[in-house]
């Protein structure tokens, strides 16, 4: 830990030390810590999905799924063409919210996103059947 502080304060415009660092304390579970550096990096730039990733993460980890939806829906707006992350979002909204309305609307947005063929797309889809028996 004590290389990573060295290495901010020799080079603080590099986010990498900082970014390691925050890995670091998810990996300890200090969630607080590591979502502290991590929303530090994301307002500097907020369009960098390697960043929200990490945050997400750190959400999930924590328990903190309204915190992790926004992040989910941050990153929707900026890659509003991935799959996965309707998938994400309509999971969270299903099994933590129990919000099936809000699951059914990401679920079928994302199949939509995908396109026939796509086997994530499938996979929603068929979600989306089972939800409606």
């Amino acid at each position: 830990m004590r290389e990573y502080q060295i290495a901010m304060q020799l080079r603080p415009d590099d986010p990498a030390p900082k970014i390691n660092l925050s890995l670091l304390y998810l990996k300890q579970r200090e969630f607080d810590r590591a979502e502290e550096i991590l929303k530090s990096l994301v307002a500097i730039n907020p369009g960098n999905v390697g960043l929200l990733s990490r945050l997400l993460l750190v959400y999930k980890e924590k328990g903190d799924y309204p915190k992790a939806a926004e992040v989910l829906k941050a990153w929707i707006q900026l890659r509003s063409q991935t799959p996965n992350l309707y998938d994400e979002l309509g999971s969270i909204y299903l099994s933590r919210f129990k919000d099936q309305e809000r699951e059914k609307y990401y679920f079928t947005r994302g199949s939509e996103v995908a396109g026939k063929g796509n086997h994530k797309g499938e996979e929603m889809r068929w979600m989306l059947q089972d939800i409606e028996r």
